[in-house]
């Protein structure tokens, strides 16, 4: 994948890490201390500062929420609604996804390209559901803590929501990726051994 891709990918979930993590500075801290009139002055090395830390943070998610995300499909319970998302449960690889994807990459830089897309986009998604879920603890923390208690299931009734609609867009885009590398591994399979 392109250089500038990957370093996206990563800056757009760091920044969804940087989101919770004001919101919840903000409910313990309130925003009385914030006074944005001298922020101008500083503002190239602020966004410097955000952009790096955002790099740093979205790495660290990506790698939590691959974990996380793997642990729970899998258990029965999350291997159960994983097979129930699925466009197409009964589809089987012909090989596991490591070697495949090594192959294509060997053979295609064509199709690593847009295998490498598809990739992408479902990194996002398991990012995006982990820092959901923070956003949501995080939103619901300050709506109770500075605004009234009774606001504080608003979100976390949204997370959750979005949280679902989130891993369905997700598993679908990771099957999609899966047959479309299986498609690929046959392609240069075939042409290897021409």
């Amino acid at each position: 994948m392109a250089t500038t891709a990957v370093f996206a990918e990563i800056l757009i979930v760091g920044l969804e890490v940087e989101a919770w993590i004001l919101v919840a500075v903000l409910a313990v801290s309130g925003t009385d201390w914030i006074d944005t009139g001298d922020a101008a002055d500083f503002a190239g090395l602020v966004l410097v500062v955000v952009l790096a830390l955002a790099y740093v943070l979205g790495i660290l998610v990506d790698r939590l929420a691959d974990t996380f995300i793997d642990w729970v499909e899998d258990r029965d319970r999350g291997k159960s609604i994983k097979k129930r998302l699925m466009k197409h449960p009964e589809f089987e690889k012909p090989a596991d996804v490591a070697p495949m994807r090594m192959m294509v990459m060997h053979e295609s830089e064509g199709m690593t390209r847009f295998l490498d897309y598809q990739r992408s986009r479902w990194r996002i998604t398991r990012a995006t559901i982990v820092n959901l879920a923070l956003l949501g603890v995080a939103g619901a923390l300050y709506l109770g803590l500075q605004v009234a208690w009774y606001w504080l299931f608003v979100p976390l009734a949204g997370a959750l929501v979005l949280i679902a609609i989130t891993y369905f867009a997700g598993v679908r885009i990771q099957e999609a990726w899966v047959e479309r590398l299986s498609d690929a591994y046959g392609i240069v399979s075939d042409t290897s051994k021409a």
